[in-house]
């Protein structure tokens, strides 16, 4: 156990001792009280060893220790770099992290920013002068608990599925079964804890027939849900779509073959999140009472649908342009920005639109259906932003390092292929050479021709993506951090256009940004409105200085009688006696422009506002382009 030699002192004599407590839990199987617990045993090692007064902050919370982007580690982090702080007290190292490389950056954090850290079950104490020896053993103990489990749950997992078990996803056409009826045999093997349904047999047969007929995913999905028969369990929806019919029909279970460990989750040592990718050699098990058709009607199946996915020019593995990209990496704002309605994320829809993902939901869908292109929040709120650290420099300064980090990642990764696709060159142009000297030196001419063909066309693509690339380069031309800042407007925007870096930037000096929808006075459309709050003391790490900047931004082009509002209204205030046509000659607008805009004002005026849209809190009576599309007959 324990004891702590030197005694607890604070920094500032005239304050409490100030201590953070942290507490964690894994899994949603685990009791939040354990948090609770932990926090009890820390006050009571505490208590045995100060009796002043003291100011406690608990950080608990659910999550991964692998993870970097818990809530309470960062507050911890941010509390801890303020140097206010006296002593982190956690039952063991594992509460704040398990992956020893962020033990360590969080212990050595601490001690320079003269925190003392006591860890209770580890002995770990960094007032004592040899502390770091128990933090390497701490930190080798807790580092090898994950492999270890991880071994035993695979061992065990592989185990129980060779043995019918494993039962994960129940398909339609399947029930899994009680180990009951599993022991018994009567459904198939003993132990398999899967059953066919034989009655599901004929749909199957009649989807397969239908796809090979040439019908649409999206016509067999309707067929299914006006027939009123129900997908399986696992849905999420609790109906049939295009893409779950597509889905279903590859699956291996349908020829009797199940499959385990089909997608491998590895995880990222840089932040705990996982990168999942398909496994080339899934664990396998035949059992033909789960069939529902033969291989060979399967096989026949799939090359059918194989054809219709070459046809429509899709591109999966290497050849899509997000291959090794993680699912919550995307270029700003996607990935960030979210519904001011239903608080969902705005997902990327065709030609760089964004709209609230939960307004394709089925069962209860988001009714703000309004929709933004990326490119038009980039130049609204970028420049406002610049325009409102104009006034703050230091915290401007701050950004423009941080920003040209990420422009100057971009750069190198354009070198580096930029140079890798000149050894490419050079290696294809001795070939070439090679192989026309080979030509005149006589030979297998026929052969000899047809391998340059093949190296000239390889030449060929490759020039031109070098000449893409250099393209790409040169789009802005900054070489400097000084040209950076000089331009820092352009190299925002295209920093922000093409760098997954500035995204992660962007998140965490966001606190909150959505797209509000607001709606005109004197129509139905509604437009979307991009509001965002960035934290200035994210930058620096200082609470100490201006706190937040919210920029309001219309992400939509205004009417003509909009545009000229405050015209009309100023020269209306100079000439109330004038009409719209002589307020249109001064202003050199359109008369019946000016008239429109004449009666907006008054429309804004019987409001009370002098917001020349409404902000929309609730679904209107009336949408221009949200009303539902009326079917094709899809049969």
């Amino acid at each position: 156990m324990l004891t702590a030699n030197t005694p607890l002192v604070q920094k500032d004599p005239t304050s409490p001792l100030r201590v953070i407590m942290i507490g964690r839990i894994s899994t949603p199987q685990q009791n939040e009280s354990n948090i609770v617990a932990s926090f009890a045993a820390d006050e009571k090692f505490l208590s045995q060893f100060y009796d002043g007064p003291v100011t406690v902050k608990h950080l608990g919370e659910r999550g991964s220790g692998l993870r970097t982007d818990r809530q309470s580690i960062i507050e911890a982090e941010e509390e801890i770099a303020t140097g206010t702080w006296d002593l982190v007290l956690m039952e063991d190292l594992s509460r704040a992290y398990r992956n020893p490389r962020h033990q360590y950056e969080f212990i050595q954090d601490a001690v320079d920013n003269e925190t003392r850290v006591i860890c209770i079950g580890d002995n770990l104490d960094t007032a004592d002068p040899n502390w770091e020896v128990m933090m390497g053993a701490a930190s080798l103990r807790h580092g090898l608990h994950i492999p270890d489990t991880r071994r035993r749950v695979r061992r065990t997992a592989e185990y129980t599925f060779h043995k019918g078990g494993m039962v994960q996803k129940i398909r339609f056409g399947y029930r899994k079964l009680t180990k009951e009826e599993a022991a018994s045999g009567q459904f198939g093997p003993v132990g398999l804890r899967l059953a066919k349904l034989a009655e599901a047999t004929p749909i199957v047969m009649e989807m397969r027939r239908r796809v090979m007929a040439g019908y649409e995913y999206e016509a067999i999905a309707v067929w299914l849900n006006e027939s009123e028969i129900p997908p399986g369990s696992y849905s999420s929806k609790r109906k049939w779509t295009g893409a779950l019919v597509s889905r279903f029909l590859r699956s291996c279970i349908l020829q009797g073959v199940r499959r385990f460990r089909e997608t491998i989750f590895t995880t990222q040592f840089k932040d705990g999140k996982h990168r999942r990718k398909k496994n080339a050699s899934p664990e396998t098990k035949y059992y033909p009472e789960l069939a529902h058709m033969t291989k060979e009607e399967q096989e026949e199946l799939w090359i059918a649908m194989d054809s219709r996915t070459v046809n429509s020019g899709q591109k999966s593995g290497r050849g899509n342009p997000r291959h090794g990209i993680a699912r919550d990496r995307g270029i700003w704002p996607s990935k960030q920005v979210r519904c001011a309605i239903c608080k969902g994320f705005l997902e990327r829809t065709l030609n760089d639109q964004l709209k609230c993902k939960h307004a394709f939901d089925s069962d209860n869908p988001c009714w703000n259906h309004v929709q933004v292109k990326a490119e038009t929040i980039r130049q609204k709120i970028l420049p406002q932003l610049l325009e409102q650290l104009d006034r703050h420099p230091a915290f401007r300064a701050t950004l423009i390092e941080a920003a040209w980090a990420s422009y100057a990642q971009q750069r190198q990764r354009q070198l580096r292929k930029s140079s890798d696709l000149d050894a490419q060159i050079q290696q294809l142009s001795k070939e070439r050479q090679n192989l026309v000297q080979a030509i005149r030196c006589g030979g297998e001419i026929e052969a000899l021709v047809e391998e340059l063909k093949a190296v000239e066309g390889r030449l060929r693509v490759i020039d031109l993506t070098r000449q893409a690339t250099e393209d790409e380069a040169s789009t802005l031309g900054i070489q400097s951090r000084e040209q950076f800042a000089a331009r820092l407007n352009e190299g925002l925007l295209v920093t922000a256009r093409e760098n997954f870096e500035f995204t992660d930037l962007m998140r965490d000096y966001v606190t909150e940004f959505v797209i509000q929808p607001v709606q005109a006075m004197d129509s139905t459309q509604v437009f979307p409105r991009a509001k965002l709050t960035f934290r200035l003391s994210a930058i620096t790490g200082s609470e100490s200085s201006p706190v937040e900047i919210r920029i309001v931004a219309d992400c939509f082009q205004p009417s003509g009688p909009v545009e000229i509002l405050e015209q009309c209204r100023q020269a209306k205030a100079e000439h109330p006696k004038w009409g719209c046509v002589r307020i249109a000659r001064l202003i050199k607008k359109p008369h019946m422009t000016v008239k429109r805009s004449l009666h907006y004002l008054e429309l804004m005026a019987s409001a009370n506002t002098n917001d020349p849209f409404r902000e929309l809190s609730e679904k209107p009576e009336k949408a221009a382009r949200w009303t539902k599309r009326r079917k094709n007959n899809l049969e």
